[in-house]
Formats: C-alpha cells, structure tokens, sequence
C-alpha cells in the first residue's frame, strides 16, 4: 500500500513538474527599428533692396538714411526719409525669400501708423502701401513654399491729390510701420492672385485671348525664357488682360511702356505717350532720345544707348529691341516677343 501511494507521489511531482516545465517555454518578441529625423528650418527673411528711379534723395544731413535690412535675422528694414512738397515720394523694392526647408504662408498682416494701426484713416496728403511688386495686396494665406521668392514694394508718397485745406500746416515725422507674420503652411493656404503674366509665345498674341505664359509674376524669368532684356507684360484684372507693356532693363533696372493705347493716343494730350517719354528720359538719359513727327500724323519717341534701342508712339505702339531680339506691343494691342528676330 505505502509503495503505491508512494508511486502515485512520483506521478503527481512529475506531472506537476512537466507543468512548470511547459510553462517555461515562452518565446520575448521584440520589434526594433529606427526613425531617421532630419534637420528642419523656418526661414522667412528679407534680401536685396532696391529703390525706385525717380524717389526723393536720402539727406543724411536731416536724419534720413536708406532702407537696410537688420543684419541678425534680416527679418526687420529701417529707413527714414523727408518729403518736401506735393509728388515727393520715396519708393523701394525688397525680395522675401523663403530659405528653409519648410513651407511657409502669411498668418497676419499688419500696417500701423505712429504706431496704431491704420484704418483707412491717413491724412489726406500721405500716401503710404506696401503690396505685391505687380500691385497686389499682401493677405493672410498666401504661401511661401520653401526655396521661393516674391518681392515687396513699399511706397510712401506726398500726395499731389489735395485740396489747399488738406496741407500741413507744421512740420511732423511719421512713422510707418508694416509687419508680415509668416507661419508654417497648412490646409488654409492659397496661391496669391497674378497681377502681371508675361508672354512667352513667339506668336502674336491679342489681348483677350488664352495666353502662353510664365506662372511666375517676375520679369526675371521672363527675360531669362527669351535669353534677352526685354519682354512683354500684361496687367491681370479680374482675371482678364487689362493692358500691355513693353519691359526692358537698361544698367540694371527695368521700366517699363505702356502699349496699347489705341485711340486714346490719338485723340486726347496723350497722357500715355509722355508718361512713356518720361520712363525712355529715366532709362536712357533725354540727350540719347530724338523725337521725330511722321506724315502718318503722330510722333513717336525714340532712344538708344547702343546695345538697346525702345521706340514709344503716340499711337499707342511700344518696341524695344537689339542686335537680335525685338518686342513690341501695337496700337490695338496685339503683341509680340520672339527668342530670335533679325530686321
């Protein structure tokens, strides 16, 4: 009797055995991997400033000094200048530049006045903005993708659209600030409106038609697509071709003639055709410009500097040109601006 019960103690420690034994067995699963994270930088900051032909003189002698870029984060330009009498203004451009990785888009935008905020409340004989350099307003949401560039320009001006009651009657400084806040780029962001387009097609193009354009509103891009100074742009307005220029560079800056005019430059002072003179003064100096009467019964204005020649009509004709290349915009305002043109 003991040696069985002693065998079923045997059987009972070696079932309990296997038992923890079998419990034992298990398997440590484990999953390792690694996650690379790459540097990232929000850089939105200003470069290259460059003013305006024809804005009043920095007198550093009455306190003004030239717009500069805070040299640290260069997210800040200082100037000061002085505006003497009505038609003084004082006008400069400034890319912005997004030099990070990350895309980027306008959260807020702010203009102030001594430092409070302007509600369509300037004096009658200021004038001040900062927009878009192709005359579009800066508004919350448009992008700044990384790697891209748009262009400011800011304005300041003594208005000439005033009555005598409206002058100042004592000498004041005001201060104009404009802050752009941008922050990185969500679902909310847009693609800013065009204010210019420019022609790239080699054919004529007629305003009002589909355009073969650049999407990017620089001249830049323009000249560097016809591999030449000079190109054609359209001024956007509701989305329709509203009017055309003749673009050239000449030591750097670029002006512009207004083309297109048709009749109005036929039958009225011709405003357009002396605003015109006035830019081909600007760019090549009056004593490099003749202007000459046809039998056709208009005059047209025309100037050179050797390597570049521009033509501006009181018909309403525009045309700048070189050894190899000519663009022009007509009267009724087709236009036209091949790579290559020999004549």
């Amino acid at each position: 009797m003991n040696n069985k019960k002693a065998k079923y103690g045997i059987i009972f420690l070696l079932i309990c055995l296997v038992g923890i034994g079998y419990a034992a067995i298990v398997s440590n699963i484990n999953i390792t991997g690694t996650a690379a994270i790459k540097s990232a930088s929000f850089d939105v900051h200003f470069e290259n400033i460059t003013v305006t032909p024809g804005s009043v003189a920095i007198n550093t002698t009455a306190g003004d000094s030239a717009p500069t870029i805070e040299p640290t984060n260069r997210t800040r330009i200082d100037y000061s200048v002085t505006l003497e009498e009505p038609g003084d203004y004082y006008e400069f451009t400034v890319k912005v530049v997004n030099g990070g990785s990350m895309d980027a888009m306008i959260g807020s935008v702010t203009s102030k006045m001594n430092n409070v905020v302007i509600n369509n409340n300037l004096p009658n004989y200021l004038e001040y903005n900062v927009i878009y350099d192709d005359d579009i307003a800066i508004a919350n949401n448009h992008m700044l993708n990384a790697g891209d560039v748009e262009t400011y320009k800011v304005r300041v001006a003594y208005s000439t659209n005033i009555n005598p009651g409206d002058l100042p009657t004592t000498a004041s400084t005001t201060t104009f600030s404009f802050s752009v806040n941008y922050i990185q780029k969500d679902s909310n962001a847009t693609a800013r409106p065009l204010g210019f387009i420019y022609t790239t097609s080699s054919t004529y193009q007629s305003i009002g038609s589909t355009f073969n354009t650049t999407s990017s509103p620089t001249p830049e891009i323009a000249m560097s697509t016809f591999g030449h100074d000079a190109f054609i742009r359209h001024k956007v307005e509701n989305n329709t071709i509203s009017q055309s220029y003749v673009g050239f560079k000449v030591g750097g800056t670029i002006y512009y003639l207004r083309g297109g005019a048709g009749d109005e430059g036929k039958t009225d002072p011709r405003p357009i055709y002396k605003a015109n003179k006035d830019e081909l003064d600007k760019a090549f100096g009056a004593s490099n410009c003749t202007e000459y009467t046809t039998t056709a019964n208009y005059d047209y204005y025309r100037c050179s500097n050797g390597s570049l020649s521009a033509i501006a009509s009181s018909d309403g004709a525009m045309s700048a040109w070189g050894d190899s290349f000519r663009c022009y915009v007509y009267f009724d305002g087709y236009s036209n601006c091949p790579k290559s043109w020999v004549g």
